[in-house]
């Protein structure tokens, strides 16, 4: 719900990059490809629907739904662009939506449909209907569109040059001239496909001659160019990438799943190099928990206070998440030594270096002496507990807990300040410190089951962000999950041994309105197919 951030369906440039280049030049994660000739014959569908003519008007109201759905689905995906958006956005459950321009894909679906009717209208057309004076407009029409597209081609490729250096000033660099090219490409493509559409247009609808015997050839070739111009335009755009380019093993994971343990590690320069690909695919593939803030272009209101408050002291905040190892280039280290807190704290834990090879997959090698690493993991020499048993606890509002792990002197881990919503019936606390022992039995994201043991009763704390959609169970049986530390997840636990167990599980209400949506749509097919069969019976019978 945030208006500010990089989403809230704001596509496109962000505001005043040209003076101060922060934020996006080019935000817009996605981008598809129609092609003009089904564009035309769309168009065509469309406007035969808005008219009474003879054989459009068997299929108006499928065409006009389409249209309707093209027309709604193609606003959405504008955003911010589109001026009625921040309706849209403020209805409930829309906030969610991140990158409204995935409403296009629904826009394509569409345009394809009706492509298909404009496309059956022209083989079908009788002889009269290629006289109609709205289709001879249409066809002029397409004719103007393509020649209109030709010389903005050819006035395109007399100002390429100017054109590239205005990119190249606007910041985009090397790739200036091939944005230039590729839109004097595009109007010259644009302009071949419409030609194309406009002589399909003057053909296909004659019914006399040799022209009877060619129709549905004719509508098959374009199929065939419409296919053909697909595929030359995404191949540029769609490449299989080799599973070993995205999580292939090298020697830094294998180091961190040897030394990490339950421990996360944080990235010093997440946005950079190999370390965004890393954090994406990598780490997620070998179960390497993270800590990355940084990462998080929308942040949640509690991620943002927490770090706003604690995120000054480095060494606090590491310890709050149970950061076990830093990774990031190697000329960070001198300035982790420096850092409060951390001195004599943090070790040197290996080396490594990135180089390219062929085929795209980056090659990982250790540091040596003859070539130093240019990339290093730093492990820090006693790190928080990503699990504590700690014996002392205090019912909190969140200003005073938040003054209080932001505060030097404070000791962490000391006392677990729970908050006052999550207290209920929660006894008094007898004990003080990290107490007892852990043991995790069984890890995966989303889930762990840890074997406790203190003498004393203890809160459990897991460094593992708090929302009500974990469930917990001690001993089989379901127990409260606490909010502890403002921002993490508690559990209250009696003296002796338990087996607790938490579980990420989610509200499943919308995956059962998918699967009745699904039922529906999968009911209403076999209801047009049994009354097809059942027409099809009925004419052979009366035969």
């Amino acid at each position: 719900g945030d208006p500010d951030g990089p989403y809230w369906g704001r596509m496109g440039r962000s505001a005043g990059w040209e003076t101060t280049h922060q934020g996006y030049m080019n935000f817009k994660l996605e981008t598809f490809y129609i092609g003009a000739i089904p564009i035309a014959l769309a168009l065509l569908s469309a406007v035969l629907a808005f008219t009474k003519r003879e054989r459009a008007n068997s299929g108006r109201g499928e065409v006009l739904f389409w249209f309707s759905v093209a027309t709604v689905t193609f606003l959405l995906g504008l955003g911010k662009f589109f001026p009625l958006y921040r309706i849209f956005f403020a209805l409930p459950g829309m906030s969610a939506i991140r990158n409204p321009v995935k409403f296009m894909q629904v826009t394509q679906l569409a345009i394809g449909i009706l492509a298909a009717c404009g496309l059956d209208w022209l083989i079908c057309a009788s002889p009269a209907n290629a006289k109609d004076k709205l289709f001879k407009n249409f066809r002029w029409f397409v004719l103007a569109a393509a020649i209109v597209m030709l010389l903005a081609g050819f006035s395109a490729a007399s100002g390429e040059v100017v054109k590239a250096e205005q990119f190249r000033m606007e910041g985009w660099g090397n790739i200036a001239s091939v944005i230039a090219s590729n839109q004097i490409a595009a109007l010259l493509r644009g302009a071949a496909m419409l030609f194309l559409a406009w002589a399909g247009m003057l053909l296909l609808p004659r019914s006399k001659g040799m022209w009877a015997a060619w129709r549905n050839r004719i509508a098959w070739a374009t199929i065939a160019i419409v296919i053909l111009d697909q595929f030359l335009v995404s191949r540029h755009y769609v490449n299989v990438v080799p599973a070993d380019n995205m999580v292939g093993r090298n020697v830094a994971i294998d180091y961190l799943k040897s030394n990490l343990g339950s421990q996360r590690v944080y990235m010093l320069a997440q946005q950079e190099g190999i370390y965004n690909q890393w954090l994406t695919y990598l780490f997620p593939y070998y179960q390497i928990p993270t800590f990355n803030p940084t990462a998080m272009p929308h942040m949640p209101d509690d991620y943002q206070r927490f770090l706003s408050t604690v995120g000054r002291q480095p060494d606090r905040l590491w310890r709050q998440f149970a950061i076990g190892a830093l990774i990031g280039p190697a000329n960070a280290w001198p300035q982790l030594q420096r850092l409060p807190g951390l001195k004599d704290g943090v070790s040197l834990g290996m080396t490594f270096n990135v180089a390219e090879q062929q085929g795209g997959a980056p090659a990982i090698y250790s540091g040596s002496a003859a070539q130093p690493g240019s990339q290093m993991i730093a492990q820090i020499r006693a790190p928080a507990p990503r699990y504590a048993l700690i014996g002392a606890w205090k019912i909190s509002d969140d200003d005073a807990t938040l003054a209080a792990i932001a505060d030097p002197a404070q000791s962490l881990f000391e006392t677990v300040f729970i908050a006052k919503e999550s207290a209920t019936n929660l006894p008094a606390s007898t004990g003080r410190g990290i107490i007892g022992k852990i043991d995790v039995e069984k890890y995966r994201s989303g889930g762990v089951t840890l074997k406790t043991s203190a003498d004393q009763s203890a809160i459990l704390r897991v460094a593992d962000k708090f929302t009500p959609s974990f469930k917990v169970s001690v001993d089989g049986k379901p127990a409260p999950l606490l909010r502890c530390d403002y921002l993490f997840q508690g559990v209250y636990l009696p003296v002796g041994t338990h087996e607790v167990t938490i579980t990420y599980a989610p509200p499943l209400t919308t995956i059962w309105l998918q699967f009745a949506a699904t039922a529906l749509c999968v009911i209403a097919a076999l209801a047009l197919l049994i009354q097809r069969l059942c027409g099809r019976r009925q004419t052979f019978a009366t035969s």
